[in-house]
């Protein structure tokens, strides 16, 4: 039976198709619970394209080899099946840089979304060729990665000393406070980016991201409590 799904066969491109669909749904989910810019429609849609480049290059493959044998060999035409899943990666690249986009906080975003869809369609392109067992070695990866790794990477980044900070406010006065706040809980500030808003400039907000080193006895909510506090500063976020 085994065989005969890694076979080019009827049952075995549907089944190629449904399993490419279900694999890059389940991770596209994730994103999608996230509101990332690619989701679930996505994920499905590209692994099931890629699985399918591959499908079409096994049936030309074997179309030249059986059918139109005495044409090839009069033409020269010759099929390279690496070169078809080179040009979906090539095209998946168009399409992950398509979602990475670099925020006002100096945050770039989209990075995860981007490398998820790749190795989502190199997951289509395996399963477009029959290697069932690389797919879904893959697919459990990349899934682990998605979702338990997140966890860890949030331990990791809040027990590290340092972070930028991205805050929202109003006047002057108040980044002084907060200057001040900081230098008596003994907080290295490194650097900071400050766009003020100007009274001809209603509509836009006053912003700064400060780049800091905690000390060893705060937490990084504590700082962002701390901070909070101050008058007319409306926004505090971690970048």
């Amino acid at each position: 039976m085994w065989t005969y799904f890694t076979e080019l066969n009827l049952i075995s491109v549907l089944f190629r198709l449904f399993l490419s669909m279900m694999l890059a749904g389940l991770l596209g989910m994730e994103r999608s619970s996230r509101e990332k810019p690619a989701g679930f429609r996505t994920y499905m849609m590209v692994s099931i394209g890629a699985a399918l480049t591959m499908i079409l290059c096994q049936y030309e493959d074997r179309i030249i080899s059986t059918l139109w044998e005495d044409l090839a060999l009069e033409t020269g035409v010759k099929i390279d099946a690496a070169r078809f899943g080179a040009q979906v990666i090539n095209g998946i690249g168009f399409l992950g840089a398509g979602s990475i986009i670099v925020s006002k906080k100096n945050r770039i975003n989209g990075v995860d979304t981007a490398s998820a869809l790749w190795a989502s369609a190199t997951v289509g392109l395996a399963i477009g060729a029959g290697f069932y067992f690389g797919a879904l070695v893959c697919f459990a990866l990349i899934y682990v990665t998605m979702i338990p790794m997140r966890h860890l990477r949030n331990w990791i980044r809040e027990s590290t000393r340092n972070l930028n900070l991205y805050i929202e406010f109003q006047g002057v006065g108040c980044i002084r406070e907060m200057i001040r706040s900081l230098r008596r809980e003994e907080v290295e500030i490194f650097g900071m980016e400050i766009e003020h808003r100007k009274n001809d400039q209603p509509g836009r907000t006053s912003w700064a991201v400060f780049y800091l080193k905690l000390p060893n006895h705060m937490r990084h909510v504590d700082l962002i409590s701390l901070i909070s506090r101050i008058e007319d500063i409306y926004t505090v976020d971690e970048v």
